[in-house]
């Protein structure tokens, strides 16, 4: 009786250890891609046309369905020369984590239809 009661100790510690084991190996598994996951960065393109421009600083653009967006300006933004209020663009952003606003990469003039 003394043994069995030993041995049912030894494998009642066995099984608490290795659940053990297998629990904290799951939470460090699944914390980094938690962290990749909210590091993402996100590219959009946006149709509409330019209501208000800042040169250097911000643009904002009302689209199509009557929704308008601000986007901030960069160094490494691409904007045409000739880009005003009235102009019909396509907003290329990135979203990136800590942003407040999505930046522009590049802004592409359209034709008049």
């Amino acid at each position: 009786m003394k043994t069995f009661v030993m041995f049912l100790a030894v494998a009642i510690g066995a099984v608490t250890g290795i659940a053990a084991s297998q629990d904290a190996a799951a939470t460090a598994a699944s914390a980094p891609a938690l962290a990749v996951v909210a590091e993402k960065s996100e590219i959009t393109s946006v149709y509409g046309t330019v209501t208000e421009y800042e040169p250097g600083r911000s643009i904002t653009v009302a689209q199509p369905d009557r929704k308008w967006a601000t986007y901030a300006i960069d160094r490494d933004s691409d904007l045409p020369p000739q880009i005003a209020s009235g102009r019909r663009v396509v907003v290329q952003t990135i979203t990136r984590p800590g942003l407040e606003k999505a930046l522009v990469r590049k802004v592409t003039m359209k034709k008049a239809q």
